[in-house]
């Protein structure tokens, strides 16, 4: 029985020796650090309904006030009330789809948020493969998404247009630029004033 129990312990603390020693995959490497790993989204569903006389102005209202990221229009397309809804969306680009034969808007918020992160000093000597610890990046990546205005930049993010590139490129174009040349405006001015306090100077 003895023997038995000694041999299960044995079995079992190798299982674990394994288990611990097990090399991690690559994403471990890698994905240590990024900002998408502290970022998430959340998201705010508000439903007007379309059935009362006031509904599609206070859709106006609010879509003017707090724009959402999309809506769904829960009602026939071709029903009045849910073409004037669609109306007031497009008025602001608020992407909408038609579903369903109810008579309501679903607008819907997507917010971007960071995760909490551990922004402490982990003791990371036990760490045969040299990998960073979970909380690697935390404070620079809360900054980041602190100083970016559009969050949906990390979600969703755009392309690059021509004018975004071309007032980069703008930058580095007024440096190289040689400095205007004043000095013919400029000068006349200051040579006749210099000339007269010269000759006033000799005359004493």
């Amino acid at each position: 029985m003895t023997r038995s129990i000694l041999t299960l312990i044995a079995i079992t603390s190798c299982m674990l020796t394994v288990s611990a020693c097990k090399a991690p995959g690559p994403e471990e490497y890698g994905n240590r650090g990024d900002p998408e790993r502290f970022i998430g989204t959340e998201s705010e569903i508000v439903q007007i309904e379309l059935g009362s006389v006031s509904a599609l102005d206070q859709l106006a209202e609010v879509v003017a006030q707090n724009p959402p990221s999309r809506a769904i229009l829960n009602c026939p397309s071709d029903k009045l009330s849910c073409k004037k809804a669609r109306r007031i969306l497009d008025k602001r680009q608020i992407a909408s789809e038609s579903t369903g034969n109810g008579d309501s808007v679903a607008l819907i918020y997507e917010q971007v948020t960071a995760r909490d992160c551990e922004q402490r000093y982990v003791d990371n000597s036990s760490n045969p493969y040299n990998l960073h610890t979970k909380s690697f990046g935390c404070a620079i990546t809360g900054n980041i998404v602190q100083m970016t205005t559009d969050k949906r930049q990390f979600t969703k993010p755009e392309l690059l247009g021509y004018g975004d590139g071309g007032k980069a490129a703008q930058v580095y174009e007024n440096y190289s630029k040689p400095a205007a040349d004043t000095s013919s405006s400029e000068g006349g001015g200051s040579g006749g004033s210099g000339s007269s306090l010269i000759g006033t100077g000799s005359s004493q």
